[in-house]
């Protein structure tokens, strides 16, 4: 197949990434629950979305099969190195070295996060990942420290699955916005005209929920309470 041109993609904030790869992950047909590990896992592997190249989530590299019959895009890592007779430093480099190319190396390219999203479910086809794919698919937590049982990353299954709790809250607290404000958009579409549904639970999506209530009789805290959810998601 033709190498791909390196393209990163940008996130521009946690919120961002999670509604992003969250989405994505229900467009893959993942239920709720696994979407958000999706999510967490991603996270994880890219730093909250600063280091994804081509949509590949999960930073894997492209092999020969894969070169020959998939997209893939090429990374060439680059270090300053002593300047030898007659050649020129570097701008970029302390002076009297030079950048030089080290090692290039090919990375899964995919076209859209949907894909990128399949392509980490597929990863987990393989019979070595077998049970963490099902706990993925169940929505259970326990597949972050299977993943790491199974050899996925290089730290611990400990510190993966630690690691990936912590994200999984946040990305939890997200996706719960998002589900409130999409209830909210679908109750009055002008109600969120700023931000609309950011996953990001700030003044206008408390000043949309202190309207709702007042509506439906529910008072005005404009809290995400238990009466309210009845009715707005009734």
């Amino acid at each position: 197949m033709p190498e791909k041109p390196l393209e990163w993609i940008a996130f521009g904030s946690r919120t961002s990434f999670v509604r992003r790869v969250y989405d994505a992950a229900i467009e893959a047909e993942l239920v709720p629950s696994a979407a958000a590990l999706i999510c967490a896992q991603a996270a994880h592997e890219t730093n909250w979305g600063k280091r994804v190249m081509n949509y590949n989530l999960a930073g894997v590299k492209a092999n020969a099969w894969w070169r020959e019959n998939r997209d893939y895009t090429t990374v060439a890592t680059r270090e300053c190195v002593p300047c030898k007779a007659g050649e020129a430093p570097s701008p970029e480099c302390p002076p009297g070295q030079r950048l030089e190319v080290v090692e290039q190396a090919h990375w899964r390219a995919y076209a859209t996060l949907v894909e990128g999203v399949r392509g980490i479910v597929s990863l987990l086809g393989a019979d070595r990942y077998k049970e963490s794919k099902a706990l993925l698919l169940a929505g259970d937590t326990r597949f972050f420290r299977q993943l790491g049982a199974d050899g996925w990353y290089t730290a611990s299954p400990e510190v993966y699955e630690k690691s990936s709790l912590d994200r999984l809250s946040f990305v939890n607290a997200v996706v719960e916005a998002l589900r409130w404000q999409r209830a909210l958009l679908a109750w009055d579409a002008s109600c969120l005209p700023k931000w609309g549904a950011d996953g990001d639970w700030g003044a206008e999506s408390k000043g949309a929920l202190r309207a709702f209530q007042q509506k439906k009789g529910l008072g005005e805290s404009g809290e995400r309470d238990d009466a309210t959810a009845a009715v707005l998601f009734a």
